[in-house]
């Protein structure tokens, strides 16, 4: 079975409703889509940069945020970043092949998947 893989941005944009994305989301059944731990850290960590920024008035907003976030990462199967991946991570950056982020990192699960 392969996996589709959705880096952080590509998360965002679906959970903004990004109509390109959710139309190549649906014909995939939804056990074949996948999420990386890193784009997991990624997205918390916002929402908590989000949270220590807001003012009294907005804690409400950006917990709700939290929350919402927080359920839309349980729907997805999470991909572990295991010795396999750290492994290819490190082989890519001894190479100094230069991605952003979540992309760089992400492409190490293609290979090593759960």
């Amino acid at each position: 079975m392969s996996l589709w893989i959705l880096d952080t941005d590509s998360l965002s944009l679906f959970q903004r409703g990004s109509l390109e994305i959710s139309r190549r989301l649906n014909i995939v059944n939804a056990s074949e889509i996948a999420i990386t731990i890193v784009t997991v850290e990624e997205q918390l960590r916002g929402r908590f940069q989000v949270i220590r920024r807001a003012g009294a008035n907005d804690l409400v907003s950006a917990y709700e945020k939290l929350q919402v976030t927080f359920d839309s990462l349980k729907s997805f199967n999470v991909l572990r970043f295991t010795p396999e991946a750290q492994a290819l991570y490190t082989n890519l950056i001894n190479q100094k092949i230069k991605c952003w982020s979540a992309g760089f990192t992400d492409c190490c699960y293609r290979s090593f998947g759960k």
